[in-house]
């Protein structure tokens, strides 16, 4: 075998370890499941129950203080609801897909496959960075901009995610969380109920959408 047949075999090799890796089996079916589309759709309009009345309430009475404490204990109740509602059936979600294609594998191997070798180099800085940028928020006296702290990394673990799995996905929701994070750095503060639904709770029902989409486009490939 000739130094020219050796480089092109390499070459080849290479190219095959990125395909796999690119389309790993777990991670993949687990970031393009169908179940997101409900979760996401769902979990979009909990965050319009809680923060569109929280704005109408804020420029009614003045603050979000002032509003009368039954009207923000039901807010609260509305936004904690979605955000545990989420989280567990975001949990359930995941490890039950991981456990149809993999046996024995659960939250574990769902935790793996985001953050374990180089996808460590992306998952951990993304959650400093939203962690530091959200306590320096906190502490500079501007808890708001917490909202665009989230929200303009997430764009970057988005599209590493989509790279990752070999589907552009989650690069709509990528890109909407960078633009609209981006401008409710001038803005969040007049009304920032109002932008906190546009961030998280557009992003929620634009992936949600995205998915829709993305299923009728492969069914009508398929026929």
């Amino acid at each position: 075998m000739t130094e020219t047949e050796l480089r092109d075999l390499a070459a080849s090799v290479e190219d095959l370890k990125r395909a796999v890796k690119k389309n790993n089996p777990l991670l993949r079916g687990m970031m393009t499941t169908r179940g997101w589309i409900p979760l996401t759709a769902l979990a979009g309009i909990g965050v319009a129950l809680f923060c569109l009345p929280a704005q109408v309430l804020v420029v009614a009475y003045g603050s979000f203080a002032a509003i009368p404490a039954a009207y923000r204990a039901a807010l609260w109740a509305v936004i904690v609801l979605v955000l545990v509602l989420s989280a567990v059936w975001k949990v359930v979600l995941l490890t039950r897909k991981a456990s149809e294609m993999e046996k024995d594998a659960g939250l574990g191997s769902v935790l793996r496959a985001l953050f374990s070798g180089e996808n460590f180099h992306i998952g951990v800085p993304f959650i400093l960075t939203m962690a530091g940028t959200s306590a320096f928020a906190i502490l500079g006296g501007h808890p708001w901009f917490i909202v665009p702290s989230i929200a303009i990394p997430t764009c970057f673990w988005a599209n590493f995610i989509s790279t990752q799995i070999g589907q552009p996905i989650f690069k709509a929701s990528g890109w909407w969380v960078l633009v609209t994070g981006l401008a409710s750095l001038f803005f969040i503060e007049k009304a920032p109920f109002i932008w906190l639904f546009i961030v998280f709770g557009g992003v929620c029902l634009v992936f949600a959408g995205t998915m829709i989409f993305a299923g009728r486009h492969e069914r009508g490939e398929g026929r």
